[in-house]
């Protein structure tokens, strides 16, 4: 094995190449000899930094091919390389950019490819090395950058998925989802023209959808035991700007089908307390709605509003969701008449269906 300082340059060139080919071909062949040599080369601790920083910077660069070779080249780093030198070295040299590009890249390829790298990071590293990696980005939610925001709430949404590695406590990812709600416009009729990177709706949809990803991942009953803790009320704030602002109100039409699918994955999922028991879970409608009402009589009647709304014409895709939801809504009710409020079955049928008349 050849060890001169021209070897190591020779090494650095190929780093270049591997970012800049515009040939796959030879972008695989250069990640390939670049990381084979980061992992059987001596390499003072500082050396190998740069080397793989260089990978790291690069993780957004102009051409989605370079991205991919580059997201190729650290994916083989992060399998490959000890845990203990992972852990110690390169969690946070690695997990934060990755997880800061996540809201700006365009590319679905590139951006799935981000997602398992992130992924496949933290379950390898230690849980010290990942939670000084995670305090570095949950400061993310306290700046000013919506792009970071944005990123911090999609890691929350899939770090919650990896359950046997337990990448991200629940606890931690409801509270951060809360804290990133932006305030904004709820009944804004039409989309802005300068739809661009930084509107509000974009960092509402990226927390709707990383909450979606909690609420697929966990049950219910699991969901539900944060309302005794101190996490409570970031729960219930998250809820009730899903159940009674969002799903109603929001001017865009992601964000409600988002809203749809979660609520269905939910209520899906959901075995039935006593109604005792119910009044002090995630069934009782927020405090905000006027009548005190069950969740499931509350989302019927938005979703019979949603029925008769014009933006149904403009966005077919909203209709499966909504369908399934006011199926699941209907039998909820009638099967337990107490969610609708009423004294007999009969009266809940009534109660489950009345808005569907004029529809």
């Amino acid at each position: 094995r050849v060890l001169t300082a021209e070897v190591y340059k020779t090494l650095d060139a190929v780093g270049n190449v591997l970012v800049q080919s515009v040939q796959p071909a030879v972008a695989s062949v250069s990640a390939s000899v670049y990381t084979k040599f980061l992992l059987e080369y001596p390499h003072e601790e500082r050396a190998l930094q740069q080397r793989v920083l260089h990978l790291v910077r690069n993780v957004g660069y102009g051409d989605e091919f370079g991205r991919r070779s580059v997201l190729n080249a650290i994916n083989t780093i992060v399998a490959r390389f000890p845990e203990d030198l992972l852990s110690r070295t390169f969690a946070s040299i690695i997990a934060v950019p990755l997880v800061a590009r996540l809201s700006q890249e365009d590319d679905q390829t590139t951006h799935k490819m981000l997602q398992l790298s992130i992924k496949d990071l933290f379950v390898k590293i230690s849980p010290t090395a990942r939670q000084r990696a995670l305090e570095v980005m949950l400061a993310w939610a306290d700046g000013s950058s919506a792009v970071l925001k944005r990123s911090l709430a999609e890691v929350m949404g899939f770090l919650v998925e990896e359950t046997k590695a337990k990448c991200i406590a629940l606890d931690v990812a409801v509270s951060t989802l809360h804290k990133l709600l932006p305030a904004e416009e709820l009944g804004r009729d039409v989309l802005k023209e300068e739809d661009d990177y930084q509107l509000p709706w974009r960092q509402t949809y990226a927390v709707c959808r990383a909450f979606e990803r909690v609420v697929e991942t966990v049950e219910p009953s699991q969901l539900e035991s944060l309302l005794q803790t101190p996490e409570g009320p970031a729960l219930r704030g998250l809820w009730r700007y899903i159940t009674l602002e969002a799903l109603p109100t929001h001017f865009h039409p992601w964000v409600r089908l988002c809203c749809l699918r979660l609520l269905f994955a939910f209520m899906s999922k959901l075995k039935l307390p006593s109604q005792e028991a119910a009044r002090k879970s995630l069934l009782q409608a927020p405090p905000a709605d006027p009548k005190g009402r069950m969740l499931p009589k509350v989302l019927l009647h938005h979703c019979v509003d949603l029925l008769k709304n014009p933006i149904l014409e403009e966005h077919p895709s909203i209709c499966g969701p909504l369908t399934k939801m006011l199926l699941e809504l209907q039998l909820m009710v009638l099967e337990n008449p107490w969610l609708a409020g009423r004294g007999d079955a009969d009266a809940a049928a009534a109660a489950s269906t009345e808005e569907l008349v004029d529809t």
